[in-house]
């Protein structure tokens, strides 16, 4: 039964089952309906798979009729409930404001390339390939979600399930996975809707709100970790639909906001971080007389979505599954505060504008000013060519940060130089601000430029009375994140895309520049280079677009499966023999180490049962192959021959089944 046919069916009743109770507990607000839709339906699949699971159920026709059952039944129990929000008149509002018109154009054209990538181009991310897609290929193989023996990646059993429940559901419903970044996808969405219902709850118009959601679609990690397999988006999505629904008057939001909560912790070991500025979120919304009530949502749910921890106690005896024992983390003072201050000169990011291609900042300045004269020539108003010349200015604005980051750098290295802490001091020195990928951009030259303009103003715009208190935790959620991930993690380069949750709410207070059109348009035009420079040059999936910069890499979309999927050279030979020499429905037994990318070995059809082979095993049970990796030594039995020998030292066994394993 699985088909791409049954997987978009199974979506469409899963957001209409979604929609239909997020009408009947009276969502009024247009932001907190659609995340409150949002929230439902990944619960209502979360229990669905659990449920399954128990009994290794989790298949195409099982979980379509479930889902199909339930909608049936909300269908019956919610007719004749509508939702009452004035969809035309919301986007009549949106659409008669030339800046966000072009902003909204900027951000469709990006989100559009990013589902592309997800539906069309193979997954390259390296924590996809050895962690991410493996795991959801193995639940699908038990049909279910369930702790996997044999594994070498620990990570595959100690982390939540949640991050993994969309692709896992997707490659089970669609038979193929051509959608396992769907989810991300559905995620970025969200995080930007989630932005706008926050702005509108902190005193901000539509229009303002709107474009602070807008900015956030066209920031270099949001764009590209929307076509990845990953889980970044998905946590972010989660508690900051939370935050949201901590701040919404309705009736059901605290509620949802505790659902919201445990989905979050179910996703990612990094989401209790979040927890306690929706506690503070849940201590100053409004009304008052509800504060008890919010705050027991949040800790209800965070609590009830722990429930993995638990599993890794009864399995393992720790509750992380021992995967801390893999990471030391120094938590003296002097490494915390060295990590959190160079964690923060991570936020001077220019992804994607490596060579030439940076001088498209000042082409698109350029640009700026050339319209503003063809309008000024029509009109003949001087303020038109003042809007065009200060909206220029700000959009060449990102060729400073280069020189700004690098300024920062040399003058931390120099402190802890003379501090003798060199090994401080040359964290992470050599870092390229200018790559562009799903795993080690950041948030692009607005994320330090807006965060810190719009911060000022929005302290100075509660400080008149125009914006609620709510704001200030928005603007401080950031520095507040990088404290606490200093304190509790080690120094990563890749660090950006834990930041998805603090700044789609800084982001919430973004809007305020709109009410100065010369720098909104200056701005737009940043977010319009940024999600170019991104995207084309992405380190990961190179798009082959030739800008200033004419030495390109060669186009992923041109990539054959095998030397996309891999990642690496090495394993072209290997992953071609799976392609076309072995059988489909084989079962292959790999002997590598846990940083080899497991997933190619699926095949492109996923028909093929993974196992895995450890140095003393006599034996692979249930096999017919195994791959062997370069320079590993494995102990299998005469029965056991080697059949191709590649130039790389990869070595491919059969099974003899006429000979026995001693």
């Amino acid at each position: 039964m699985a088909s791409s046919l049954t997987l978009v069916v199974a979506l469409v009743l899963l957001g209409a089952t979604a929609a239909r109770l997020a009408a009947a507990v009276r969502l009024r607000s247009p932001t907190t309906f659609l995340v409150g839709a949002f929230v439902i339906a990944h619960a209502e699949l979360l229990l669905i798979a659990l449920v399954l699971s128990l009994f290794r159920a989790f298949t195409a026709t099982s979980a379509f009729a479930f889902i199909a059952v339930v909608a049936v039944v909300v269908s019956a129990l919610t007719r004749g409930r509508r939702s009452g929000i004035d969809w035309r008149s919301l986007v009549r509002a949106l659409t008669t404001d030339r800046v966000l018109v072009v902003l909204a154009v900027v951000a469709a054209l990006g989100a559009a390339y990013s589902l592309a990538m997800g539906l069309w181009v193979p997954q390259v991310e390296d924590d996809a390939l050895t962690y991410h897609l493996v795991r959801a290929g193995l639940w699908r193989q038990h049909h279910g979600i369930t702790y996997l023996s044999g594994i070498l990646d620990l990570r595959n059993n100690a982390y939540p399930p949640g991050g993994e429940l969309g692709p896992f559901a997707t490659m089970t419903l669609a038979g193929n996975d051509s959608f396992v970044a769907l989810d991300q996808w559905l995620a970025m969405l969200a995080v930007a809707v989630a932005t706008c219902g926050i702005a509108r709850r902190i005193g901000f118009g539509r229009r303002e709100a709107f474009f602070g959601g807008a900015l956030m679609l066209t920031l270099p990690i949001v764009e590209l970790q929307a076509g990845a397999a990953m889980s970044d988006l998905l946590v972010g999505a989660f508690l900051i639909c939370a935050m949201l629904l901590v701040l919404d008057g309705a009736r059901a939001a605290p509620w949802l906001a505790g659902v919201a909560t445990g989905l979050a912790i179910d996703v990612k070991q990094s989401a209790p971080i979040g927890v306690p500025i929706l506690i503070l979120g849940a201590v100053f919304a409004r009304p008052p007389s509800r504060r008890l009530l919010r705050i027991g949502c949040v800790l209800g749910g965070a609590v009830l979505g722990a429930y993995w921890y638990v599993v890794n106690l009864v399995e393992t005896g720790t509750l992380d599954g021992h995967v801390s024992e893999e990471f030391h983390v120094d938590r003296s003072p002097v490494s915390v505060v060295a990590r959190a201050v160079r964690t923060a000169i991570l936020f001077f990011d220019m992804s994607g504008a490596n060579g030439r291609d940076r001088w498209l900042y000042l082409v698109a300045s350029l640009v700026v000013l050339a319209i503003a004269g063809v309008f000024f020539v029509r009109a003949r108003r001087r303020t038109l060519l003042l809007t065009g010349a200060v909206a220029a200015v700000v959009a060449a604005v990102p060729l400073l940060v280069v020189p700004v980051e690098r300024g920062a750098i040399r003058a931390y290295f120099k402190f802890w130089d003379l501090a003798g802490r060199r090994d401080l001091a040359a964290l992470d020195s050599g870092r390229d601000i200018t790559k562009s990928a799903s795993n080690f951009s950041w948030f692009g030259p607005l994320g330090s430029l807006l965060f810190a303009a719009a911060a000022v103003l929005t302290v100075i715009a509660y400080r008149r009375g125009r914006l609620r208190g709510t704001a200030l935790l928005c603007i401080v959620a950031p520095a507040y994140w990088v404290a606490a991930v200093a304190l509790l993690l080690s120094y990563q380069d890749w660090l950006g895309r834990f930041f998805v949750f603090p700044l789609g709410l800084a982001a919430a207070t973004w809007g305020i520049l709109l009410r100065w059109r010369p720098v909104a348009w200056g701005v737009t035009a940043i977010a319009a280079t940024t999600l170019l420079l991104a995207s084309a040059n992405d380190a990961k999936r190179p798009s082959g677009l030739p800008l200033l910069e004419r030495a390109k890499p060669r186009s992923v979309w041109h990539t054959p499966r095998w030397t996309g999927v891999a990642l690496r050279d090495d394993y072209d030979t290997p992953i071609r023999f799976l392609d076309h020499r072995i059988p489909h429905n084989a079962n292959v037994g790999l002997a590598i180490t846990t940083s080899d990318p497991v997933y190619p070995f699926f095949g492109r059809e996923l028909d093929r049962r993974v196992s895995f082979v450890r140095p003393e095993d006599r034996d692979a049970p249930g096999a017919r192959w195994v791959f062997v990796r370069p320079g590993l030594d494995t102990s299998l039995c005469p029965a056991w021959k080697t059949v191709v020998r590649t130039p790389d030292g990869w070595l491919i066994l059969r099974r003899q089944t006429s000979t026995r394993c001693a």
